[in-house]
């Protein structure tokens, strides 16, 4: 009798804690240069994102490199001009690659005294499917 009693507690303690409790994830800088977090990508193998200026040139420059078997890679490049809080759009440029490299470079001419941001959102596709990335780095100009 004892032993069922045992039995049957372990059943209920197990019952109530092994339910899913919740998962949060927080919105941070993960992911970023120094943040010191590394994102596992399936069909990716390397991203490079640079942002410099040569005067008031801006010179922006993507390489995705995906993994065997990668058939797509489709990139949206924006390049933002950051006031406080608030970012603004200056130049928006699209690039696809069918193959398992993408190799982006444009220069813009932008207004010195202003940060800027270049923020990336691209689709890898492998094998059938697609994943995901958007990351972005800033910079100051003059």
């Amino acid at each position: 009798m004892k032993k069922q009693v045992v039995s049957l507690a372990l059943s209920v303690c197990m019952l109530l804690f092994s339910s899913g409790l919740p998962a949060f994830a927080a919105t941070s800088s993960a992911g970023s240069a120094n943040s010191g977090v590394h994102v596992m990508l399936v069909n990716t193998d390397s991203i490079h994102l640079n942002l410099s200026f040569s005067g008031d040139k801006s010179e922006s420059t993507v390489i995705i490199r995906g993994k065997d078997g990668t058939s797509k890679i489709k990139a949206d490049v924006y390049l933002m001009r950051v006031e406080g809080n608030t970012s603004t759009t200056v130049k928006h440029w699209s690039a696809t690659s069918y193959g398992d490299e993408l190799d982006f470079y444009k220069e813009y001419y932008v207004s010195s005294g202003y940060t800027y941001e270049l923020m990336l959102n691209a689709a890898v596709t492998r094998n059938g499917n697609t994943e995901y990335i958007n990351t972005s780095t800033k910079a100051d100009c003059g």
